[in-house]
């Protein structure tokens, strides 16, 4: 490759940076405009949640549709999200319901299934403190001396990196912490 080929394709790639910089500060600018002009409406934390929402939509399939057309552009395979993308109902289906998550990047549906036992948890140590706890050291023993209990993870055909079970009685401590301090 000669270097004004090199230079041309490095020109390029300054510009689709630019492009997905200001696609990105375009909702910032409006939203900041339709603020300070007074446009929001009768409910404006309402009409920026949706606002900003719509924008999230727009901005994530863009990115997934830039990169599906660079990688096939240049003939590459996407290794994280090639199941997804070979299968994208399923995959979608898989995303959804948790079971397809990627590599390292497990640790935020780790906090969504955290949360959702949040309600039970809570109830169990307005209930009964003790019990609750123990039932938790219970679940991150076995899953500790169980490597095969947890979640698995449709992508790599193995289990989460963060695994559930494991950090159950690090978040039931943390909620007895705040019942205490309540």
């Amino acid at each position: 490759m000669n270097i004004s080929r090199l230079k041309a394709a490095v020109v390029k790639l300054w510009i689709w940076r630019l492009a997905a910089w200001a696609l990105g500060v375009v909702p910032l600018y409006f939203g900041l405009k339709w603020t300070i002009q007074g446009h929001l409406g009768p409910n404006p934390v309402e009409f920026l949640e949706h606002y900003t929402g719509d924008w999230t939509i727009r901005l994530l399939l863009t990115t997934l549709g830039v990169g599906l057309m660079w990688t096939t552009h240049y003939h590459q395979r996407p290794i994280m999200a090639a199941p997804i993308l070979d299968a994208p109902v399923a995959g979608l289906a898989h995303a959804l319901t948790l079971r397809a998550v990627p590599t390292y990047l497990d640790i935020l549906p780790l906090y969504i299934v955290l949360l959702a036992a949040f309600p039970l948890v809570y109830a169990g140590m307005r209930k009964k403190t003790w019990l609750t706890l123990s039932v938790s050291a219970a679940i991150w023993l076995a899953a500790n001396l169980d490597g095969n209990l947890n979640l698995p993870n449709w992508i790599g055909g193995r289990n989460w990196f963060f695994d559930p079970f494991a950090w159950r009685v690090r978040s039931t401590r943390s909620r007895l912490s705040v019942l205490v301090a309540t």
